[in-house]
């Protein structure tokens, strides 16, 4: 039941969620052996889903450089493995995007970052050519990240002894930058959106971004995190499939906060969920208590 919910979730913000992708790749990371704690964290989500049905991207020509293609990146540095996210935005609204575990454990927050600004400058290439077919040729692109080191490594190709032990495949951005396809630029870090899709948020911090991502419109109300809540997990156009799947399926500390930014204003004790699955359909039903 938790298997086919969280690949109907996954599926989801593969679509259009952006603001779910990290939630849902981090669940998808404990799926062969699931725990009652992540059966909770998978209801939240849906119960996220379900008050937010209405809210989606909107793309918006009549801006300033609507037709330029951008792209922020960034990471979180983790113990294990850390988190790679990126998203690339076309007309005030990010149109891809991704929250995935890297495939090794890096040994700082600069080699964390470098890997993440590589794979998103590998999906880059392929917008590239892809809108230059469309009639929308690309000068070079920029990639935004907030990492000092990372963005002097893109763009240095001298060997240094912190660097020397990093892959040389995840070193694409620095050849890319090379050839004049794309550019690595320093942004704060408050300003960069992709912080969603590799963390958890605080709820403002959370719906800053979200709308940034989304381009919700200034009469959307945000929902507004309560005290009642209950927590879970939050947010790419590739879900975290790839994992080994030997997880032992305990979510972490940091997963079960990840939701207290994403879900709506009405307190714990007040809905119901009930799941239910068939070969064909999976029914998620969200109902006021009392």
């Amino acid at each position: 039941s938790t298997h086919c919910i969280s690949s109907a979730a996954s599926d989801v913000y593969k679509r259009q969620r952006v603001d779910t992708a990290y939630a849902i790749s981090k669940c998808s990371r404990a799926l062969t052996f699931p725990t009652a704690e992540m059966e909770r964290c998978v209801d939240d989500i849906m119960v996220f889903l379900a008050h937010t049905a209405s809210d989606g991207i909107t793309f918006d020509g009549s801006v300033e450089g609507s037709d330029v293609l951008t792209c922020e990146c960034d990471s979180d540095w983790a113990i294990g493995h850390s988190t790679t996210g990126w998203a690339c935005y076309l007309a005030n609204a990010t149109f891809a995007y991704s929250s995935r575990r890297q495939a090794c454990i890096a040994m700082s927050s600069t080699e964390a970052e470098i890997i993440a600004a590589s794979a998103c400058a590998v999906e880059v290439v392929h917008y590239r050519a892809l809108l230059d077919e469309m009639g929308l040729p690309q000068q070079s692109s920029e990639i935004k990240c907030d990492n000092d080191g990372a963005v002097e490594l893109s763009r240095d190709r001298k060997s240094c002894h912190r660097s020397r032990h990093v892959d040389r495949r995840y070193f694409k951005v620095r050849e890319l930058s090379a050839e004049g396809s794309v550019h690595v630029e320093r942004v704060d870090t408050a300003e960069n959106s992709a912080d969603l899709l590799t963390k958890a948020l605080k709820a403002d911090v959370y719906h800053k971004h979200r709308k940034r991502l989304m381009n919700i419109p200034d009469s959307v109300a945000p929902h507004v995190e309560t005290t009642a809540q209950r927590g879970v997990c939050a947010s790419v156009s590739k879900s975290d499939d790839k994992s080994d799947g030997k997880s032992d399926g305990k979510v972490d500390g940091k997963t079960t906060s990840i939701c207290k930014a994403m879900t709506n204003t009405v307190p714990d004790s007040r809905y119901d969920v009930t799941t239910s699955v068939s070969p064909s359909v999976i029914s998620v039903r969200v109902s006021l208590v009392g």
